[in-house]
């Protein structure tokens, strides 16, 4: 199969993310004819990774008055 891009695929993406990436995972977009890549890139970080953002946190940002 000819690497057609370097973009990668938003369904594997999904499937990593949620956890249904395996074995038997067929990508939904023409399965292994999927022109898009079926790899992460370099130094990606899944969301589901990431610690979560406390409201409080998001509210305390320093405003142009002061």
């Amino acid at each position: 199969m000819p690497l057609d891009t370097i973009i990668t695929c938003k369904h594997f993406l999904e499937a990593v993310e949620n956890d249904l990436y395996g074995f038997n995972w067929v990508c939904p977009n023409n399965g292994d004819n999927c022109h898009y890549r079926h790899m992460l890139p370099m130094g990606y970080i899944l969301q589901k990774d990431l610690p979560p953002v406390d409201p409080k946190d998001a509210e305390e940002e320093i405003t142009l008055e002061e």
